[in-house]
């Protein structure tokens, strides 16, 4: 009895060390498809932004105005591929119709997580070419001379603008009687001014439309005595050519103490 005990045992040693060292390598099976998939599908992602030409600073753009969209393609597509390889990893190269099946299903399930990946991508790329940048503006230099006649420079650009949009820049003087507050509320009055009102004098009016990558540039060099008119306002403002309207939410504008800007 007892050498028919040990001969079980004997039989039974091998058969859990083989089990013990399938289990062990199918693991490493399974963490080798993991980490093989998160490049994989990075890379499936990346190509459809490169061939949106979305790069650099697009890119950069991009991942800060829609992270959520950038995040859903490079997880939905690492999952795309994680799925073929963790089913390939759990079944190997069994013949068995259970396994072929769930390799089938997990290769099927895999491309269409990898279209949907896509698809996200696609959808956020060409989306962020139709989001729209603030026009920056700036005022480089200020001089005064002995008649306190100062010298204001004014420029401004603005990017991803459409075909019939156009920047049009403002620049206004104001004189002492004229508060700050009411000053900055006239300079952010998007609609076209008159050339002189009470306190108020336009200095520059001008427009300019988007070349061919959608940029567009705009500079003015004005004079204004200081002694009348203390304070100058820049405006850019970008607006549609088609239907003549300004979008409240894409202006920038600048109020300068024109003659403490000059002693600096």
């Amino acid at each position: 009895m007892s050498d028919a005990s040990n001969a079980d045992t004997g039989q039974e040693a091998p058969v859990a060390a083989a089990a013990g060292g399938t289990a062990q390598s199918g693991a490493t099976a399974l963490t080798i498809a993991t980490r093989a998939a998160i490049p994989l599908g990075y890379a499936v992602v990346v190509a459809v932004f490169v061939a949106l030409g979305i790069q650099g600073d697009l890119f950069a753009r991009l991942i800060r105005n829609d992270p959520g969209a950038v995040g859903a393609s490079f997880t939905v597509a690492i999952i795309a591929v994680v799925v073929p390889l963790v089913a390939f990893a759990v079944t190997g190269t069994s013949t068995h119709t259970a396994a072929r099946w769930i390799r089938i299903a997990a290769d099927v399930l895999g491309a269409v997580l990898l279209v949907v990946a896509a698809v996200i991508a696609v959808k956020a790329g060409v989306e962020s070419y139709g989001q729209r940048e603030q026009p920056s503006l700036s005022v480089p230099a200020v001089s005064q001379d002995a008649q306190e006649l100062a010298t204001v420079q004014v420029s401004s650009s603005a990017l991803s603008l459409r075909t019939a949009d156009r920047m049009l820049l403002r620049v206004v003087a104001f004189s002492g009687d004229i508060g700050v507050n009411d000053a900055h509320g006239i300079c952010r009055d998007t609609s076209r001014p008159e050339p002189d009102v009470e306190g108020v004098k336009l200095l520059y009016w001008g427009e300019s439309g988007p070349t061919v990558t959608g940029s567009a540039t705009a500079s003015a060099s004005v004079q204004v005595d200081t002694a009348e008119y203390p304070y100058v306002c820049a405006l850019a403002v970008l607006t549609n050519q088609e239907t003549d309207s300004v979008e409240a939410t894409r202006l920038s504008s600048i109020l300068i103490d024109v003659t403490a800007a000059a002693q600096e």
